[in-house]
């Protein structure tokens, strides 16, 4: 028997219209995860929200139209824009004064510091890759994956800072041996969904993009890491593809250790498909690589699985979030609250049990009250819905013999 769902711990109203990204902060910038919930809504607006007192930090619009995803990466805000925009921040050193709400502070607005033109025609968020330091002078860099700018099939990656495009067009060649829509056809459709990694093999290192398309296909992509580039997709191949959904992959997301990927759609199944690479031994069949569950319930756009890749969590359209096992699909319960569908969804990062996350420096909190927060706050699901609110759930850890939320 399943667990009886608990209320949202905190219900935020800070958006006049319907939420469409989420995301936590980790632990990059200074050693305390989970300090920033960002959030983004259909009016362009982005809202930097202290997760202690629960008060807005930041508030400014974004874009000219909705926000597609928001992320932070070292001391820039990623967002991207349904105004074919995706936008660097550099935020004041006032926003990050953790306990102090943005109406306590007079604090300059966030600056663009450096913009790139994208196609936001398939509304498929960025997946951002950090690469660490660069060899020369030791600044940080990032690839950027977005869909083509002419054709919207296609992905390109971008490395910023400095708006270069590495790899252009990928999927236009090197998947000539995949039959990615029905009948054979060749066209998959618009790119929905994808997610860049980097792959270690015995073969070397490699770069690899998942994509999910409009016909329900999901291809995994690969080349050779290196400093060339590429166009018209050449040096890219098609390792596999599989055909989790009749109808448009809807959202995809990946474990943590990148060793799984989940997608939905408009059916009523959620898929698990394995990335491991195949054995020496033999071939990894489409069987054994992917596996479907069908949930009864059709309709579903977000997606998230939690830092220990243990727990996802589905949002649908009819406003519930559904928590499943990663490892068997099981059911694990249903969080009731949204009116309308739920757009977003976002798991807290696991502090891993350390006393020592840093400080906050605005907070006269005590070692035991803060270490308290932090594991509280580390259980946490943050879920957006078309009802303008943002509700924050705290969740049990759903190990066995606990009964707790």
């Amino acid at each position: 028997m399943l667990p009886q769902a608990p209320s949202p711990r905190h219900i935020l109203r800070t958006h006049g219209s319907s939420i469409t990204a989420v995301h936590l902060s980790d632990e990059k910038r200074n050693g305390n995860p989970n300090e920033r919930l960002y959030t983004g809504d259909a009016d362009g607006i982005v809202v930097i929200t202290d997760t202690v007192t629960l008060r807005p930090l930041t508030v400014w619009k974004a874009h000219e139209k909705g926000i597609l995803g928001v992320e932070e990466w070292r001391t820039l805000v990623i967002t991207h824009g349904r105004d074919n925009k995706l936008h660097f921040w550099k935020l004041s050193t006032n926003d990050y004064t953790i306990g102090v709400s943005a109406a306590q502070q007079d604090i300059p607005l966030p600056v663009i510091v450096e913009s790139l033109d994208v196609n936001a025609l398939n509304f498929c968020r960025f997946s951002l890759l950090d690469c660490g330091e660069d060899k020369e002078g030791g600044n940080a860099e990032c690839l950027i994956a977005l869909p083509n700018l002419v054709d919207s099939a296609l992905v390109d990656i971008w490395r910023m800072p400095g708006c270069k495009r590495l790899q252009a067009a990928i999927g236009k060649a090197g998947g000539d041996h995949l039959s990615i829509g029905s009948s054979g056809e060749k066209r998959s459709g618009i790119v929905m969904a994808l997610h860049l990694m980097r792959i270690d093999t015995a073969t070397g290192c490699h770069m690899r993009v998942l994509v999910g398309y409009e016909n329900g296909i999901v291809v995994f992509w690969s080349r050779a890491w290196d400093e060339t580039r590429s166009v018209e997709g050449i040096g890219w191949e098609g390792l596999w593809n599989c055909r989790p959904h009749n109808d448009a992959v809807m959202c995809m997301a990946v474990s943590p250790k990148g060793d799984l990927a989940f997608t939905v759609s408009a059916d009523s199944l959620v898929a698990r498909i394995s990335l491991d690479d195949d054995n020496g031994d033999g071939e990894h069949t489409l069987q054994s690589r992917m596996s479907t569950h069908q949930t009864k319930h059709p309709g579903n756009g977000s997606l998230a699985i939690r830092s220990d890749g243990r727990v996802c969590a589905i949002g649908g359209w009819d406003g519930k979030i559904r928590l499943y096992s990663t490892k068997s699909l099981k059911g694990l319960g249903t969080l009731i609250y949204h009116k309308g569908a739920c757009n977003a969804l976002a798991f807290a990062h696991s502090n891993g049990n350390d006393t020592e996350r840093g400080n906050y420096p605005s907070l006269r909190y005590n070692k035991e009250e803060k270490e308290e927060g932090n594991n509280v706050i580390s259980r946490w699901l943050a879920a957006g819905g078309m009802d303008h609110r943002v509700t924050l759930w705290e969740l049990m850890s759903f190990e066995r013999g606990e009964s707790k939320h």
